[in-house]
């Protein structure tokens, strides 16, 4: 009789199964409880993150890089002098002053300086890099002071007459304002004349005023307006000589109108954008709901009609205001552009373009724009770029804007936070309203200052970890230095910019305690108790000392520590101290902590009765971090009713 040979297989009592947790690319989940989440995400993640395919490691440490102040840091930004080759990393702090780095310290630019907790912001265009300001106008660096504009008065309308031509029973309205490079006066007094045709095509009116006083040069011109009483609109500028203008019924403006703010002295805004060759600015003084635009190179800081720039209200007196603007990808609204604006109010997104539109002999621009998400954003410093996709973060989460796949004249919106909503919903007003982001790495860090960062894996889809710093975290710059090195830098609530880097394992000596848990494991069955046999993990890149706990809960429904376990890399301690040796030191007393690169792996029984398990890894030694790689264990089901008699009913 023939013998058939079987293949053999591992023996495994009945009831017992095996789990096994690694490549932890879901990331963090608090959304679901602990008992919910999969396999390959994470309940609790401080100060981690994730490399390779999915291993858990700590955050990135953080050392001064510069001392740029007092206070929060409000802007940390670059100037590049294309043509002398000059390179400045700026900083202002609430100290108030525009400075650059100076070694460990900072030198102050002088010119103009701003008022401890107003908002600031800039950008570089043409040679100059510009700062707007929520307590001040514009200014401009040129690479050696800081430069203010100055203004001049409003000027006042005379008279306006009838030539010759029909008459009729409207009456027309007519205001004036001076222009400069950098902007417009608030419109004149207001002039009436009765008895016209109420076609404008049939006017032939002449209007008068007397020229303002300026500096040589300041003044570039008038801008005359027109309308019913209350809705006069933009029909026509002239230059800096003129006292007077024809009105022979040229078209008037449907979107121009006079404005509300004098922004000779250049505009006062919380915001501003390098928009291609343009400034956009937003969060205007007194008119939350404007935005400003300025002609193009080389007039980018002329936001007056005469040098191609404009305005625009979006959504006006609607009760909201304007909290940050970021340039998008590739759109179109009524007009074929190549880019566009993203305009964010509290409660809303908008997305807007510009176009121009023919008046007469002038070429005006005529900005648009449209709603495209019912979400909005709490502060400026969240709005990030990553790709094509621009991150926000809202009072809901955190979502992103960004063209359609294959449909580039199409905008979608959707959440990514959803994941983490109970996190984000634990924090206050105050805290979401303190939002700054930055794009490192490949990571969107958002920073609050309850001292937290939220990170998401952009490669992974996935966050990995909520840091929490010893600082709060005001202002992110990544920064390529003279070497071409990447420094992830952080503006800081006590004045410093600090770089944060892979190599750095503490915060300027602080220790980082990392915490991380996994799913709490009930081996696919809740409804009875388990012998959990034994367990394996795997380490690798271990330096200092990592803590590991093996939680159960018992078999009396109390959760308790089954076995804690140390995982330690080679650590040493050289010199002699001083404690036998009078105050002199022999060497170095401190502890040296070195890294094991390999694997190391841990094992060992536990034989307990549980019916969860939870592996919980912490660090709290000086410079201790690790690779977490992967955990096994295997646990064999008791009987039915072997849940502790208080669960019965």
């Amino acid at each position: 009789m023939p013998r058939l040979q079987i293949p053999g297989q591992a023996f495994r009592p009945a009831g017992t199964v095996e789990i096994t947790y690694e490549g932890f690319n879901g990331g963090l989940n608090t959304f679901f409880v602990d008992t919910e989440i999969r396999r390959n995400e994470l309940s609790t993640a401080e100060n981690t993150m994730l490399i390779g395919r999915g291993v858990v490691t700590g955050r990135w440490g953080s050392e001064n890089y510069f001392l740029a102040g007092s206070g929060n840091v409000k802007l940390v930004d670059e100037y590049n002098n294309v043509q002398t080759g000059q390179s400045d990393l700026l900083a202002v702090t609430d100290m108030g002053y525009l400075v650059k780095q100076s070694g460990a310290s900072y030198s102050i630019i002088t010119g103009a300086s701003f008022a401890s907790g107003a908002i600031v912001s800039g950008t570089q265009l043409g040679n100059n890099y510009y700062i707007v300001s929520s307590d001040r106008n514009l200014v401009k660096y040129n690479g050696t002071n800081l430069i203010p504009y100055s203004g001049v008065s409003t000027p006042v309308l005379s008279g306006v007459s009838r030539l010759s031509g029909a008459t009729g029973t409207t009456t027309w309205s007519y205001k004036i304002t001076a222009l400069t490079a950098s902007g417009e006066t608030l419109p004149s007094n207001a002039v009436l004349l009765t008895n016209s045709p109420a076609d404008y095509t049939q006017l032939n009116n002449f209007v008068s005023w007397a020229t303002v006083s300026a500096a040589s040069g300041l003044l570039t011109g008038y801008a005359l307006y027109r309308g019913l009483p209350g809705e006069e609109t933009f029909i026509g500028n002239v230059g800096t000589a003129a006292t007077t203008f024809i009105d022979n019924g040229v078209p008037q403006s449907d979107t121009i109108f006079p404005p509300t703010t004098d922004t000779t002295k250049g505009p006062r805004a919380k915001y501003i954008k390098r928009f291609e060759d343009r400034l956009v600015v937003a969060g205007i003084y007194n008119d939350p709901t404007m935005i400003m635009i300025s002609g193009k190179y080389p007039y980018q800081d002329r936001f007056n009609w005469n040098y191609g720039g404009g305005y625009i209200r979006v959504a006006p007196d609607n009760g909201d205001e304007i909290v940050g603007i970021e340039v998008a990808g590739t759109t179109s609204i009524g007009a074929t552009t190549n880019s566009s604006i993203l305009v964010f109010t509290r409660e809303k997104t908008y997305q807007m373009v510009l176009p121009t539109v023919e008046l007469g002999n002038y070429l005006v621009l005529n900005p648009l724009y449209q709603e495209v998400a019912p979400v909005g954003a709490s502060s400026f410093g969240g709005i990030v770029n990553i790709r094509n996709n621009t991150f926000y973060f809202g009072r809901e989460g955190i979502n992103t804007v960004g063209a359609e796949a294959a449909y580039l004249n199409q905008i979608r919106t959707r959440e990514i936070s959803a994941r983490i909503r109970p996190t984000i919903q634990s924090y206050s007003d105050d805290v979401k309203n303190s939002a700054t982001g930055g794009y490192m790495d490949y990571k969107y860090l958002l920073s609050f200052n309850n001292k937290d960062t939220i990170v998401y894996d952009f490669e992974r889809a996935a966050f990995v970890g909520i840091w929490k710093t010893p600082f709060a975290i005001t202002k992110w710059y990544k920064y390529i230095d003279s070497s071409g090195n990447e420094n992830y830098l952080a503006g800081t609530n006590d004045g410093y910019v600090k770089r944060f880097s892979n190599v750095l394992h503490s915060d300027n000596g602080t220790n980082i305690n990392k915490t991380v848990r996994f799913k709490r494991e009930d081996f696919n069955r809740f409804n009875v108790m388990k012998t959990i046999q034994s367990f394996y993990l795997l380490f690798r890149n271990v330096s200092g000392t990592i803590n590991v706990n093996l939680i159960i809960e018992d078999k009396n429904g109390l959760r308790t520590i089954a076995k804690s376990i140390n995982v330690e890399s080679t650590t040493g301690r050289t010199g002699w101290g001083t404690s036998l040796w009078g105050t002199k030191k022999w060497g170095q007393s401190i502890n040296s902590v070195s890294a094991f690169l390999g694997d190391i792996i841990r094992w060992g029984y536990l034989y307990k009765t549980a019916r969860t398990l939870l592996l919980e890894i912490t660090t709290t030694s000086s410079q201790a971090n690790f690779e977490f790689v992967s955990f096994k264990t295997n646990a064999q089901y008791q009987p039915e009713g072997s849940l502790p008699p208080s669960y019965r009913i």
